[in-house]
Parts: structure tokens; sequence; C-alpha cells
């Protein structure tokens, strides 16, 4: 899932945050979706952070025995 959400941040880097960055958008609202555009970012990668927290190798096994 980490993966994922690292390919979804990548693309929305590349293709929507990108808009903003260039030459033919400039103004209050370029300004605007800039700042959107990095929330965004921010928080796909969050979300990276998030998945990795919770996969499968991270978690403790659970011994029956033991109890």
């Amino acid at each position: 899932m980490a993966k994922e959400f690292h390919k979804q941040r990548s693309a929305n880097k590349q293709d929507v945050q990108g808009i903003s960055m260039g030459q033919t958008w400039t103004g209050l609202s370029a300004y605007s979706a800039n700042r959107r555009f990095t929330i965004t970012l921010k928080e796909f990668q969050n979300a990276q952070v998030g998945a990795k927290a919770l996969t499968p190798h991270r978690l403790i096994p659970w011994d029956s025995s033991t109890s």
C-alpha cells in the first residue's frame, strides 16, 4: 500500500502541482492552487508513512502457546 501512495504522490507532483509551477499560470489563483497542491502532497506522504507502519512484517507475531 505504501508503494501505491508513493506512486500517486509522484504522479500528483508531476501532473497536478507541476501545472501551478510553470510559467503559464500566474497570479493569486496559481499561488492558492500551489498551496493546496502542496498540502495534498504532504497528505500522500503522511499516508505512505502510515501504510508503512501498518505493514504485516512490522507487526509482532502472536504466539498462542505463551498465553
